[in-house]
């Protein structure tokens, strides 16, 4: 059976300073970061959550 890719949504207070926290983490961004959102890519199956 193939294992689907799921994705996680964190709620936070600052999405510009979690923003900054990944980056400065080297943690690859995905899609277009927005005022209210921003999203990464984690491990090397590239789970995606989002701030």
């Amino acid at each position: 059976m193939k294992t689907k890719q799921i994705w996680a949504n964190l709620g936070v207070e600052d999405v510009e300073r979690s923003a900054t926290f990944y980056h400065a983490l080297g943690i690859r961004p995905s899609g277009n970061p927005s005022k209210t959102l921003v999203s990464f890519l984690f491990a090397d199956n590239d789970l995606v959550i989002h701030f």
